[in-house]
């Protein structure tokens, strides 16, 4: 019978590569409301989501946000805000999703800074949660991809936005959402339900760019989707309002046909029942 014998190196490889990240939950013990006051959070330190942490937020509590540097959400980390929360932040660093995972759960996230998904070449993009009748405000640029000064190639970079339950996106800068890559092939921008977003949409492929992007546009580039899924056509799912390329551009996710069908099917039953 053979034996391996792990060396304490090779241990301590095997513990950090299984190693998950902790939950911190927000108490507000202090009652200062303050996201970088250490004894608002279960462990008594504010989390870092470097991997390190996951961030809980579910009290219904108002937070603000406003660190001396950017927020990084990198690879195994997630932030979840739930239970009627809000989390603000006023202040222009950024926040950036590198391969990490915000989720607004019937919650409230607002914004004035720099939304990045990715940036430098070669860095994770990330998921982005919208849903049961959240909001999200982001008063500057929503920036998904490579920075437009580094190299367009970059590889192994997903972008995953799901929406629904009656939630909206509200892109009040007037930059509004910016999608970059070379061919943009693994970003998703998926309706689960009903939601809408407002904004202006942009973007940009090989330094050419498209200002006045419509949602027609993503759609038949694959981007946009209806539960996972890209098939039929874009008036099947959804409807715009407004001009494109300026912030009163909305998009609306509207019922499927077939469950419109249905919903008109169950109303005219009820009806004829009443009526008996």
């Amino acid at each position: 019978m053979k034996h391996t014998i792990l060396t304490s190196t090779a241990a301590a490889s095997i513990l950090i590569g299984t190693a998950q990240a902790a939950t911190v939950t927000w108490n507000n013990t202090s009652t200062d409301g303050l996201w970088y006051t250490d004894a608002n959070w279960d462990t008594g330190s504010t989390p870092v989501v470097d991997g390190t942490d996951n961030v809980m937020i579910n009290n219904g509590d108002t937070i603000t946000h406003n660190p001396s540097a950017d927020l990084d959400i990198t690879t195994g980390s997630t932030v979840t805000v739930s239970g009627g929360s809000t989390v603000n932040q006023t202040v222009t660093n950024w926040q950036r999703l590198q391969g990490g995972t915000l989720t607004i759960d019937n919650a409230t996230w607002n914004t004035t800074s720099y939304f990045r998904v990715g940036f430098d070449n070669g860095d994770a993009g990330g998921t982005f949660n919208l849903i049961n009748g959240a909001s999200a405000t982001f008063d500057n640029e929503f920036h998904v991809g490579p920075d437009v000064t580094r190299a367009w190639t970059n590889p192994g970079f997903t972008f995953d936005m799901n929406i629904g339950g009656g939630s909206t996106l509200d892109l009040n800068g007037a930059v509004g959402m910016w999608l970059y890559d070379s061919d943009l092939s693994d970003y998703n921008i998926n309706f689960t339900g009903a939601g809408t977003i407002e904004g202006r949409i942009g973007i940009e492929t090989e330094g050419v760019a498209n200002n006045v992007a419509t949602w027609e546009n993503l759609w038949d580039n694959g981007i946009l989707q209806w539960n996972g899924a890209n098939v039929g056509q874009f008036d099947d799912y959804f409807s715009t309002s407004g001009t494109a390329g300026t912030t009163e551009y909305t998009l609306t996710a509207v019922p499927e046909p077939s469950s419109a069908a249905l919903v008109g099917l169950s109303g005219l039953a009820l009806i004829l029942r009443r009526r008996k």
